[in-house]
């Protein structure tokens, strides 16, 4: 995928004015559609409203932020940009977590979980400096990278810069019917064709019990479809498609399916504790949403294989699913698999 020039040169303009804008591109396709906005438009009614959405991990905003449609990649060029850039979310601070912490806190982890149960979703940061690098064009050999997945580019003063490309739908429905889709997706390895481990089976299985359940609670009927192996470069996940009948308020239950085990853990409220314990870094957005509302429908999915970035420093944000069964090496080595190639990317174009 290459970005036209006008689209590259309005998502520079944005990132070194800090304009409020999105570029993203939808599974499958290959062309990335360019919106933004200064921010002034109402945002008192979410629903209905066409734009790009974001939520952090845990929905700590009280509602979710939108960038609108309102310029495109030609007149936004000729916005001013916002000075004001002063907001405590996004400044980063943060620094890369030791891998002997990492690998400490997981035994400690693991020891709770064979007493306790369940399991918890455990991140980690891999910092450095930003100078030299041109953010969109890593966005544009990343977004090469990973064609199946939904890729995104974003700033807001609210949020700060973001870039991803996540294989995993949260809640996606077509603005022509009342199918709801959502999938849960855990378990990792090199792509394979022997069967699955117990490990990863067990941390897959308690996702889907958890998202069959809040749509259980939200009087759905959900349907589990077969498992399949979803790709993702060099590894793969366990995938199950869970579909249901829903014409309801989709953000409402986009609200109560975000944090999924899948990025979190079950039960919820120990995950969140066991995250609040072991990780020494805020979360922001990974781990939250990202979407787009138009005439297609409604389309979120989870913030993951993403990198925050200003124009100091980066971080990337690694995670996985610990349970009772875990190996604190292994975690390790997982999350390494999931971001080499968008730090070998950002590496690449670093000019230091």
């Amino acid at each position: 995928m290459m970005f036209l020039p006008d689209t590259a040169d309005a998502a520079r303009y944005c990132l070194n004015n800090n304009i409020r804008f999105a570029l993203y591109a939808m599974p499958g396709n290959e062309t990335p559609i360019f919106l933004a906005d200064d921010g002034s438009t109402a945002r008192d009614k979410v629903t209905g409203s066409d734009g790009f959405f974001v939520n952090t991990f845990g929905n700590t905003l009280p509602k979710p932020e939108i960038i609108y449609p309102k310029w495109d990649c030609r007149n936004v060029m000729n916005q001013p940009g916002n000075k004001s850039t002063d907001n405590a979310l996004n400044r980063l601070t943060e620094s890369s977590t030791p891998r002997e912490k990492y690998i400490s806190d997981i035994d400690r982890l693991t020891a709770e979980l064979k007493r306790d149960g369940g399991k918890t979703v455990i991140s980690r940061v891999i910092c450095g400096s930003s100078s030299g690098i041109d953010w969109v064009k890593v966005a544009e050999r990343y977004f090469t990278a990973y064609p199946a997945t939904f890729r995104f580019l974003y700033y807001t003063p609210v949020t700060g810069a973001w870039l991803g490309a996540t294989p995993e739908i949260i809640l996606s429905r077509d603005s022509d019917g009342t199918t709801l889709t959502t999938m849960s997706l855990a378990g990792t390895r090199k792509c394979s064709d022997m069967p699955w481990d117990d490990k990863n089976i067990a941390e897959h299985n308690f996702v889907t019990e958890y998202i069959v359940a809040i749509l259980k609670e939200s009087g759905l009927s959900p349907e589990v479809h077969d498992a399949e192996n979803v790709a993702y470069g060099d590894i793969e996940h366990l995938c199950n498609r869970i579909t249901a009948d829903y014409n309801g308020d989709i953000m409402q239950l986009l609200h109560r399916l975000s944090p999924t085990p899948a990025l979190a853990g079950t039960p919820l409220s120990a995950a969140m504790r066991h995250i609040s314990t072991y990780e020494s870094h805020r979360r922001n957005c990974y781990g939250g949403y990202v979407g787009i509302s138009d005439s297609t429908g409604t389309h979120a999915f989870v913030n993951l294989r993403s990198v925050n970035f200003d124009k100091d420093n980066f971080c990337v944000y690694a995670g996985g699913g610990i349970t009772a069964l875990s190996i604190a090496t292994e975690e390790w080595a997982e999350t390494e698999a999931k971001v080499s190639k968008l730090l070998s990317i950002i590496k690449s174009e670093s000019y230091e």
